[in-house]
């Protein structure tokens, strides 16, 4: 057997594994998917907008109770010159009296106030649908990162046993001077790509890191799943913006109520007690007193403006109803794209650059290939690869976006939601 081809096999069985890496999984696993949702339910349990949010919530409920008649009033007075002089008794007056809305003026601003108290409830739950998608985002990268940098620190680790093999068939004469400097220069290709990934995972952590309020688990996942279609269930309750919506609709149409309320006399009963009258019988007073709504026009204004509040909620209503639906559509077109790719990297791109390598390989066994063209090849697998990796977190990240557009909480597809 010739020594060349005895290099060359030797060289090719160095190659045949540097070519087949083993493939990462490629079904949904629950340990992917439960290591993420942990992750998530960091973000949404220390996340500071959403506390701010909760705590915005919780003052919302307690305005209802603040709606209520106005306190008594106790009115003291007194005649100072009396106090000066000896033939007069000493003149003092005390009042009281409480005012009273017009009977059923209070209703309407009760329903108002629970209204944007469920308002503010959906508007949480919205804040944190989109948190958490943001979250999963991130996780999705620093998991597709950490898939990358493993699978390139295989290669780099492959590529130095073949940079030292081409030296060595090198010095022996049976190899060209440019095959090791080709091997060096793919060496410095992964080198680059290593950093890059080390800057974009700081710059995820960073950006997960705030989502969390600072807090975050030792661990992250890793990255071994394709999200399965079935993991998209149709939503069973509307869409915390469309909650949140109607809520404010409904509290618009209360104010138009509570403007024309306002336009009615308020009324208030008093009773008082005068020592200055010197028949006893008209010492102690009692009586009402009827607030006048001279101020039409003022009035008239309000239940304008409550009227063209109470339009301008409809429409956002509408507009709510509008763009979720489009957004819905939109993330789904997106999401079936994603799977698409993953399917064509997975059943066709990476498996056709494998058998690539092995037709290439083969005819470098039999002394008429080319070196240069070997190494283009292996290139042009380990970009499929990676390519194939970055299809899956488009997938997962797709995932996610069309599961808030459903109103659905991202994360928790195989726990159930928190």
């Amino acid at each position: 057997m010739p020594p060349n081809f005895c290099g060359r096999a030797l060289l090719s069985g160095v190659l045949l594994a540097f070519f087949c890496p083993a493939s990462v999984a490629q079904t949904t696993s629950p340990d992917f998917v439960s290591a993420r949702n942990s992750v998530l339910r960091t973000v949404l349990d220390n996340n500071p907008d959403l506390q701010e949010a909760h705590h915005q919530t919780v003052a919302a409920e307690t305005r209802r109770d603040q709606v209520a008649i106005p306190d008594p009033r106790l009115t003291w007075s007194t005649a100072p010159l009396s106090y000066f002089d000896s033939d007069v008794p000493i003149g003092q007056r005390i009042e009281l009296a409480q005012p009273f809305p017009f009977p059923g003026s209070l209703a309407p601003t009760r329903d108002r106030m629970d209204a944007l108290t469920e308002a503010a409830d959906a508007d949480t739950d919205s804040l944190a649908l989109h948190h958490a998608a943001r979250a999963a985002r991130q996780v999705d990268r620093i998991a597709r990162v950490d898939t990358t940098r493993r699978l390139l620190e295989e290669h780099r680790g492959l590529l130095e046993e073949l940079l030292q093999s081409s030296l060595a068939r090198y010095e022996a004469g049976t190899a060209a001077a440019q095959d090791p400097l080709q091997v060096e220069i793919e060496l410095a290709h992964v080198a680059h790509e290593l950093v890059v990934l080390d800057a974009e995972k700081r710059v995820a952590m960073a950006e997960l890191q705030g989502l969390a309020g600072g807090t975050l688990p030792n661990e992250l996942p890793t990255f071994s799943a394709v999200p399965s279609p079935s993991l998209v269930g149709e939503s069973e309750a509307p869409h915390p913006d469309i909650l949140s919506a109607d809520a404010r609709m409904r509290a618009s149409e209360a104010a138009v109520q509570s403007a024309r309320r306002s336009a009615l006399p308020d009324l208030a009963v008093m009773t008082s007690y005068a020592s200055m009258w010197r028949n006893p019988a008209h010492r102690w007073m009692a009586g009402v007193s009827v607030e006048l709504p001279l101020h039409w026009r003022a009035r008239r204004a309000e239940v304008e403006e409550a009227r063209a509040e109470s339009a301008a909620a409809v429409s956002a209503l509408t507009a709510s109803e509008t763009w979720l639906t489009a957004n819905e559509a939109v993330a789904k077109a997106r999401f079936d794209e994603a799977m698409h790719v993953v399917a064509l990297y997975g059943d066709t791109v990476v498996p056709t650059a494998r058998k690539r390598v092995e037709v290439v390989r083969s005819t470098f066994e039999s002394t008429s290939g080319s070196f240069e063209l070997l190494v283009r090849t292996e290139r042009a697998l380990r970009d499929a690869e990676i390519q194939s990796i970055a299809a899956r977190t488009e997938a997962w990240s797709r995932l996610a976006e069309l599961q808030v557009a459903r109103g659905q909480m991202p994360g928790f597809e195989l726990e159930g939601t928190p």
